[in-house]
């Protein structure tokens, strides 16, 4: 934790960035779209927000980031809304998801398919079992694979 504030910078250079970590902060705003819109992160692996107060809906194409090779992406705590992004045909690189304690009214049901057992390599998955349409052990009201 660095108790950074505010929104994420625009007009940053993200291009040769591998790992991101801006979680335990309190930064606000929404998932910066040019992400994935400008092809700005293009080489990036890891996605650290949880536990800031982002907000707003995610971008439909999210996992286009990296075209497809993001290995981790963790929301959690947070106050992201809608539905979580579906269509992962490209996201098999996917090893560690979590997005417990949002806003989220649904989690695309694809998701299921990155777990190992299907046909990606998910091995930690972490959600709230009231959104969240894959058959996996639910605790305490969150959805763990």
């Amino acid at each position: 934790m660095n108790n950074i504030n505010g929104t994420i910078p625009q007009n940053a250079r993200w291009n040769w960035l591998e790992y991101l970590d801006l979680s335990y902060n309190q930064m606000v705003g929404t998932f910066p779209v040019e992400w994935v819109d400008d092809d700005q992160m293009t080489r990036i692996r890891s996605i650290y927000m949880d536990h800031n107060q982002f907000n707003g809906e995610l971008p439909e194409d999210l996992f286009d980031i990296a075209s497809g090779r993001l290995m981790q992406l963790l929301l959690s705590d947070n106050r992201f809304t809608g539905d979580f992004p579906g269509d992962y045909k490209l996201t098999t690189f996917m090893q560690q998801l979590e997005l417990q304690n949002n806003k989220f009214d649904k989690i695309d049901k694809d998701i299921c398919d990155l777990n190992v057992f299907e046909e990606g390599e998910l091995v930690n998955f972490r959600a709230d079992c009231d959104v969240c349409e894959c058959d996996f052990f639910c605790d305490n009201g969150l959805c763990y694979k």
